[in-house]
């Protein structure tokens, strides 16, 4: 595992304003996530973008559409990262603005509810609102019945995969593609795979935090629900893309489940990006070409699963 010279400077610039994950509490880190946005310049132009609301199991979830073109080809239902959390539809807008734009299709941002305060499952039950309320509202969304996707980084990708699979049980509505980025899917900070190396961003000890912020109590760790590398019944899930980092401890745990998926007969497409880290989704490209990559190779599966 070599990182790439200019992921390196994204880690120490980042060093220099943030502290280490779990050194302070989890709203002043959403503060000064904050913070730092307001000073950042605008993400790239787009058709068209609007806030709005659904109806959630607690109140209304906050969201953010956005619309490359008057017809885009698909709806994404996108719930970003942050551990279940941080993360807020602010910090992923210009990443989700080039998501759109590259893709050709429309993208709903999730603002789920964040731990502490709402722990598990309070993300995914709004994560699975906002999916179901998007497949009815698709028309006014989109502007037509397109095809549903469902996708995520981290742990937004972990909750998109699992509202997948519940959807599924629930008999719909159907997904048509799951795109998920370094998903969290073993749950397990003591698992092997947390011991293999000393990762250059997200360590042990912070997904440890991160675990117990959502998830407290160690027993209910294994619920598929949380941990969807658990679940006895994969088959007939959607096409999935799979996007992992050869230095991130989330690696080897997300490309086993690509492997259970393939077992189930579902459709698996798996790129590793090498040389980056944990989160290099939401840099701008020019900074770092691993973002721009991910974003090519999203746009080449859903070219081939949406046909």
């Amino acid at each position: 595992m070599s990182l790439d010279p200019r992921a390196r400077e994204l880690l120490d610039a980042r060093a220099k304003v943030l502290p280490r994950t779990g050194s302070v509490p989890a709203h002043e880190m959403r503060a000064l996530h904050r913070a730092l946005l307001a000073k950042q310049p605008p993400g790239p132009p787009i058709h068209h973008v609007v806030d709005m609301v659904c109806p959630g199991p607690a109140g209304e979830v906050p969201l953010r559409l956005y619309r490359p073109s008057p017809a885009p080809r698909a709806l994404v239902v996108y719930c970003h990262g942050g551990g279940w959390t941080v993360g807020s539809l602010d910090g992923w807008d210009t990443a989700l603005r080039r998501l759109a734009n590259r893709t050709g299709c429309a993208v709903l941002s999730v603002d789920y509810r964040l731990a502490p305060e709402h722990a598990f499952p309070a993300a995914l039950d709004d994560a699975l609102a906002a999916t179901r309320w998007a497949a009815a509202t698709t028309r006014s969304l989109a502007g037509s019945e397109v095809p549903l996707v469902v996708a995520g980084d981290s742990a937004g990708a972990n909750l998109s995969t699992v509202a997948a699979r519940l959807l599924r049980d629930a008999g719909g509505p159907g997904i048509a593609a799951q795109v998920l980025l370094y998903p969290s899917t073993e749950g397990d900070v003591d698992s092997v795979y947390m011991h293999r190396f000393e990762p250059p961003a997200l360590t042990r000890a912070e997904i440890a935090w991160y675990y117990d912020q959502y998830i407290p109590e160690r027993a209910r760790r294994r619920d598929p629900r949380f941990a969807p590398l658990h679940a006895d019944d994969l088959k007939a899930l959607p096409p999935t893309f799979v996007g992992t980092v050869d230095g991130d401890l989330l690696c080897e745990e997300g490309e086993l489940y690509a492997r259970k998926l393939q077992a189930h007969g579902v459709l698996v497409v798996t790129r590793r990006y090498l040389g980056t880290f944990h989160g290099f989704f939401t840099a701008d490209r020019g900074l770092l070409p691993h973002s721009g990559q991910a974003m090519d190779d999203i746009a080449a599966f859903l070219d081939e699963v949406l046909g």
